[in-house]
């Protein structure tokens, strides 16, 4: 009996041993996820801290409308490098700014078979060179004319362009690369930059059709996407789009609604090209549109056009300034005195509801910052349309009493394509043969 009762004394002995092992192993267990636990949620902290004071330094960027390279242009690039093209008042634009893009509106490149269509442009590949002068970062490429020579002449571009240091954006060998984005460091703020067309000759084009190609904007559901892939890994986005009509001052309808549509997407800024001529400026939800700068180099002479900078602050506010511009002799110039506040008067009739001060600067309404995250701006598309419907008239006069006569000039060698060419790209097939 004593031995039973010894064995049985051992067992619950035994016991209390592995229940209070256990319960310290849990107690352990718990200490030492609690202790992790705190670690993960330093490290989250420590990278929060991070996020809310990560250092912006102000920077300006600077962007141009569209480029062309005719043989007359290039001459005077022979002649007189980069001072044969531009003045040093427009050279200095481009210097002061820490970021410069613009509208590639041809290819470079040698051979190919010329498109079907009324207008083709071609720049021997050597003259990448006058980007590089100019300080160019990047160029949109989602054009209706970087195709004029076929897919290996797009592709001679890419590679000359990349040669150069130049990126590019709106062109590739893939649809994803057509529609990527490309991100700069400004400032220490992340700034991404993607383009498409509206405006294509034909919807053999698109990079989604073949490749290499063109990213399209006709249908705006992988652009919406890349915006807001671009808006989660950077600090600011811009989308730079060929839209519109040729020799028209006003915004089309579908450029209204596009530009509503990216920017809820989250586009921190639009700017268009295409129309050769200057269309306004609008803010929408504090976001601006800059509908078109007309051309920087493209024709022998030019009546209006712009260059727009824009300098953004250390709470990433956006200030932008008008750079009125002509040209003569293919040489581009900044205006002064009253021609100058004659460019920006008549750029000012063309927008909606901000104004342009005697030194260029953009403000929303009448005397107000235009800083697009602290003025918030909010637009139905019916109050939009109405504007628009009253801008139109007032842009139509503006543009018959200042523009008249360089309309004339420009026709001769600009190229004007018909309204068809805004439809879908099937339908632009059959017009090619007769425009650019």
């Amino acid at each position: 009996m004593r031995v039973l009762l010894a064995l049985a004394a051992l067992l619950i002995l035994f016991g209390v041993v592995k229940v209070i092992g256990a319960i310290g192993g849990k107690l352990a267990g718990s200490k030492e996820t609690e202790a992790q636990t705190e670690a993960v949620t330093e490290v989250e902290t420590e990278i929060e801290t991070q996020a809310v004071t990560k250092t912006i330094s102000p920077f300006t960027m600077a962007f141009a409308g569209d480029v062309m390279f005719s043989e007359d242009a290039l001459d005077s690039y022979e002649d007189r490098q980069l001072n044969g093209l531009f003045s040093p008042g427009v050279q200095e634009v481009f210097s002061n700014a820490d970021f410069l893009m613009l509208n590639e509106e041809f290819p470079f490149g040698t051979g190919g078979t010329a498109a079907d269509k009324q207008y083709v442009y071609e720049v021997d590949p050597s003259y990448v060179s006058i980007f590089q002068d100019m300080g160019v970062d990047v160029v949109s490429l989602a054009n209706n004319h970087v195709l004029d020579y076929g897919a290996d002449v797009l592709k001679q571009t890419f590679s000359s362009l990349t040669t150069a240091g130049i990126k590019y954006t709106g062109a590739g060998n893939t649809v994803d690369e057509a529609s990527s984005w490309q991100s700069f460091s400004l400032g220490g703020a992340n700034v991404a930059v993607l383009s498409a067309s509206r405006v294509l000759p034909s919807a053999t084009w698109s990079v989604e059709s073949s490749q290499p190609g063109v990213f399209s904007a006709y249908d705006t559901t992988i652009l919406v996407r890349q915006i807001k892939a671009a808006k989660q890994q950077n600090d600011l986005v811009v989308v730079y789009l060929h839209w519109g009509t040729e020799k028209t001052t006003t915004p089309e309808d579908y450029q209204r609604e596009m530009a509503y549509e990216l920017i809820d997407a989250g586009a921190d800024l639009i700017i268009g090209s295409h129309p050769h001529v200057l269309q306004g400026i609008e803010y929408y939800n504090g976001v601006p549109i800059v509908y078109s700068l007309g051309n920087l180099v493209f024709d022998e002479s030019m009546s209006q056009g712009a260059i727009l900078t824009v300098d953004v602050d250390s709470s990433m506010n956006l200030t932008l300034k008008i750079v009125p511009i002509g040209a003569s002799n293919y040489r581009t110039y900044v205006k002064d005195d009253d021609a100058a506040q004659e460019g920006l008067t008549f750029m000012e009739s063309l927008s909606t509801g901000i104004t342009i001060s005697e030194d260029g600067t953009v403000m929303i309404g009448s005397g107000s910052s235009n800083s697009s995250t602290s003025a918030q701006i909010t637009e139905t598309a019916g109050e939009s349309a109405a504007s628009a419907a009253a801008d139109t008239t007032a842009a139509q006069e503006a543009d018959s009493s200042e523009e008249g006569a360089a309309d004339a000039e420009d026709a001769e060698v600009e190229e004007a394509e018909p309204a068809a060419e805004e439809a879908e790209p099937e339908a632009d097939s059959s017009e090619e043969g007769a425009a650019g």
